[in-house]
């Protein structure tokens, strides 16, 4: 599936900070979060990222992009999730959050409850209107969980031609379709879906990822362009009053 490349930022390294609670984990997919669930500081994190991108490059937001980090249990999850209820609550934009742990091999918390799984999805695209599931409250948020995909199936899936013809699907039918992708240092098949997608967003925890891990991560998303990262976990020493001072 050909797509038009923007140039990576100059300033892609630089970090939004997002802080996360502590329980956030990648331990499997749930629920999916709320609007008055989403925390302050993670909120006011992506806004700063979203606005960044409109002010600067004077456009709208991508349409596919991929939320991914450089290890598990970063809470690529949890941000992915907010990213998506942010802009179908705040911007009142037609919003696909896709779960990708088929990718790795995971098994989601949530079975599909009898909705068509990725397989079938592919064999026949219309059973994607099936798959759908809206959330409560929002109607412009849909979820679309495709289930667990065997391993000798996976790789081959990724790369497919059927795939690139449900991703366009995808890209047609909503005004935005967010990814949240297995960590991309432990997943190639994960890549292969970040290189599909008009854009990546970065989440990296505070005393987990290394700075080497995560420019290695940043690096291999290339020429995918990066539209920030979240830091998870932030924890400082620096009064909040000198911190308001520094930001200003």
């Amino acid at each position: 599936m050909a797509r038009t490349r923007t140039k990576r930022p100059d300033d892609a390294l630089d970090t939004d900070a997002g802080q996360l609670p502590a329980r956030v984990e990648d331990a499997g997919v749930g629920p999916m979060l709320m609007y008055d669930e989403i925390p302050s500081g993670l909120a006011e994190g992506l806004r700063r990222i979203v606005n960044r991108h409109e002010l600067r490059r004077d456009e709208h937001l991508p349409t596919s992009i991929s939320v991914t980090a450089a290890l598990r249990g970063e809470g690529t999850t949890t941000v992915s999730q907010a990213l998506s209820t942010l802009i179908a609550q705040e911007m009142g934009r037609y919003v696909c959050w896709v779960d990708c742990s088929w990718l790795a091999g995971d098994r989601p918390a949530e079975a599909p409850d009898g909705r068509p799984g990725l397989i079938e999805i592919l064999a026949d695209r219309s059973k994607v209107l099936s798959a759908f599931q809206a959330v409560p409250g929002l109607p412009q948020l849909i979820t679309l969980r495709p289930g667990y995909v065997e391993d000798s199936k996976r790789n081959m899936i990724a790369r497919s031609p059927e795939f690139d013809q449900l991703l366009d699907v995808l890209t047609a039918e909503f005004d935005h379709v967010i990814f949240d992708i297995p960590p991309v240092l432990q997943n190639a098949n994960g890549l292969a879906l970040v290189r599909r997608s008009d854009a990546s967003l970065l989440v990296t925890r505070q005393r987990s990822t290394s700075i080497a891990q995560f420019e290695q991560a940043l690096d291999a998303t290339l020429p995918t362009p990066n539209l920030g990262v979240v830091l998870n976990q932030y924890r400082t020493s620096i009064p909040r009053r000198l911190r308001r001072l520094l930001n200003d």
